[in-house]
């Protein structure tokens, strides 16, 4: 009977040690991996960019959680898989949104870079205008300033002409000097008839 005892006792506790070692319940694997994936599901950068991809991982750790605590080359097969899975959901996601936001900058920099060129475009309109003005005010005060001067009596001119401009007056003094011998001539031949 002792040996019966002994026998009993030792199944006994190998029933309960067994219970002990191996809880009820899924994986540590997938316990670990449902919680990056629950990290991952709450990012909106990644959430909205990685649908599919999300939804292959989840399926991949349910599977994980479903097969409980077994050990063996196949469980560590579909952890090595659930892992991959919601690795390449984060990098897909955060590629995809990347990818979006280059695209957002780029246009922003394009709308930037058009309203820069709209404004220098109105800037170098509006210099346009001002030069614009300038010279039709300075045209305008030219003219004041060329306006002849008034006709003034000078002293020794017998016709009180207006002053000429010294060119006008080297051409009449020299059609003058051509013409004084025939003046004179003229001059005599009148005086012999009267």
């Amino acid at each position: 009977m002792n040996v019966f005892r002994r026998a009993a006792g030792a199944m006994l506790f190998a029933l309960v040690a067994g219970c002990a070692v191996v809880p009820a319940g899924p994986a540590p694997e997938a316990l670990r991996l449902q919680g990056e994936l629950d990290r991952l599901h709450r990012d909106p950068r990644i959430a909205v960019n990685a649908i599919d991809e999300l939804r292959d991982a989840d399926a991949a750790v349910a599977m994980l959680a479903a097969d409980g605590r077994r050990q063996g080359p196949l469980h560590e097969h579909r952890v090595y898989v659930a892992e991959r899975l919601v690795q390449i959901a984060e990098a897909q996601g955060r590629a995809r949104f990347a990818e979006l936001r280059s695209r957002t900058l780029a246009l922003e920099r394009d709308r930037l870079a058009l309203s820069l060129r709209d404004r220098q475009l109105q800037d170098a309109q509006a210099r346009t205008a001002t030069a614009q003005a300038a010279a039709v005010a300075g045209r305008g005060n030219g003219r004041i300033a060329r306006s002849p001067a008034p006709e003034q009596p000078i002293e020794g001119d017998r016709s009180r002409a207006p002053a000429r401009a010294p060119h006008e007056a080297g051409r009449a003094n020299a059609a003058g000097s051509a013409a004084a011998p025939a003046g004179r001539a003229l001059a005599s031949s009148e005086n012999g008839r009267l």
